[in-house]
């Protein structure tokens, strides 16, 4: 496991929508930033990380990709802040599960991960969760059906690949479909929403890991009618101090859209283990 045990601030961007962070599947270890890897939390050990994250923005963009302010006036500013939980446990080898709580309890992300295929370079792991709300919303019972947060419980599936380019460099790559089940099972793919993350990493020195992301997604709740698109940047790096904690800090910006609000932002994340 070594160095390549890394958690990932992602949790703390999930309720936050930041682009392609908002669909990740929760619960799940990652060794980087936003995107989760093929290798899991050891076999019987449960990994704790609480998280931190700042946004703040006061600009969108439209169906053309304008960018526009989200005021009148040039002088507000919306601002975000959150705290979440994750737990994780290592089931088998190949197999962990988890799940994700924030500090007002509002929703839960349950997760799995098993990784299927292990080769000397590159690994392929299976991705699979439930977002469910559980308070903290008004809910308009007769109209739960073209609601976007009422009602709205999610399915995820997606396929995790890591490739190691030698002990230093490292990519970790992520395809993710959510669908919505507030319209039925009949409608989750027609209306699914996709994600494709993607993280590099360099050992500049040993336990620091420099990290850049890049998310891209398509999802059905945009600030208007239709599709939103986004692409955002994150740059990071990782801090581990042996197999007592790992210190996590990333700096998301979103760089291009349409019809979806612009975002930035720094979050900080603490993994524990406990055996």
């Amino acid at each position: 496991m070594g160095m390549k045990r890394f958690s990932a601030a992602v949790v703390m961007l999930i309720a936050l929508g930041f682009g392609a962070l908002n669909a990740q599947i929760g619960g799940l270890s990652a060794s980087k930033l936003a995107v989760i890897n093929t290798e899991t939390v050891p076999r019987f050990t449960i990994e704790f990380e609480p998280s931190f994250f700042f946004g703040y923005s006061s600009r969108y963009w439209d169906h053309a990709g304008q960018s526009k302010s989200l005021f009148k006036n040039t002088d507000s500013l919306q601002v975000n802040s959150e705290m979440d939980f994750r737990f994780t446990y290592g089931l088998t080898e190949h197999w962990e599960a988890g799940f994700t709580l924030p500090s007002d309890v509002a929703f839960i992300n349950v997760g799995s991960k098993y990784r299927f295929l292990e080769k000397e370079k590159y690994s392929l792991a299976i991705l699979n969760g439930i977002n469910l709300p559980l308070g903290n919303h008004v809910y308009h019972i007769t109209n739960r059906r073209h609601s976007r947060n009422e009602y709205d419980a999610n399915l995820l599936l997606g396929l995790a690949t890591t490739y190691q380019f030698n002990k230093k460099f490292s990519v970790d790559l992520n395809s993710v479909f959510q669908g919505h089940l507030n319209r039925g099972f009949s409608h989750v793919a027609e209306h699914a929403d996709v994600f494709f993350n993607t993280d590099f990493g360099y050992y500049f020195i040993e336990g620091f890991q420099g990290i850049i992301g890049f998310y891209l997604s398509r999802t059905r709740d945009g600030l208007y009618s239709g599709n939103a698109k986004k692409l955002t940047i994150n740059p990071g790096f990782t801090v581990e101090k042996a197999r007592h904690f790992i210190a996590v800090m990333n700096f998301p910006i979103d760089v291009w859209g349409r019809n979806s609000e612009s975002r930035a932002g720094v979050g900080f994340a603490l993994t524990i283990w406990i055996n």
